[in-house]
């Protein structure tokens, strides 16, 4: 986080619970329809964490990084950054999505952008297709062009315009290195 220097960081209440049943109490759900391990309220100045610990580097992410209008890169940032749970490292769910992904050979990037696939009880394929976008564009244009790929609205169209640029490739282009990659990490 202190290499993409967040402006505005201030200290912040954060809440631990033992488990997402005891973090769903906490706000009156009887049951969740997808898990969470967290979450924050940054217009409270807050985070939650269902894990019984403050290491949930995820909600970390989302408490100090300025707002992203994309919904998708949003979550893609914290996933990079803080893994899809805040404990387990990206790059290792990253590969338990994409071998998995090896069952269904019909999935784009852009079904899981879409949410047309998605797992039942969590949104990890989602999370970790958008930390990869972050990582390519790390490695391909530097995280300085972090704040060009965020100006992207919440749209498909609007992402892949955004993320080609920046890789300098046409977007066909970039949605096959996308649609590569992602199949890629299973190895």
């Amino acid at each position: 986080m202190a290499l993409l220097h967040p402006p505005g960081a201030q200290p912040f209440d954060y809440y631990l619970m033992s488990s997402e049943e005891e973090l769903g109490r906490l706000f009156n759900f009887d049951y969740w329809l997808a898990y969470n391990t967290g979450f924050t309220q940054k217009a409270f100045n807050r985070t939650f964490s269902s894990r019984g610990r403050e290491q949930h580097r995820h909600e970390f992410v989302h408490m100090l990084y300025p707002a992203v209008k994309n919904y998708f890169l949003a979550e893609g940032l914290a996933t990079y950054l803080g893994g899809v749970d805040g404990h387990t490292p990206y790059r290792e769910t990253l590969r338990a999505v994409a071998l998995d992904l090896q069952r269904h050979p019909g999935v784009t990037f852009e079904d899981l952008y879409t949410s047309k696939f998605r797992y039942p009880t969590n949104a990890n394929p989602r999370y970790v297709a958008a930390g990869l976008v972050y990582e390519l564009v790390a490695q391909r244009a530097g995280v300085g062009a972090f704040q060009q790929l965020e100006e992207s609205e919440n749209t498909y169209a609007s992402f892949l315009q955004h993320f080609a640029a920046l890789l300098r490739l046409p977007p066909p282009r970039a949605e096959a290195l996308l649609n590569q990659q992602l199949r890629a990490a299973a190895r």
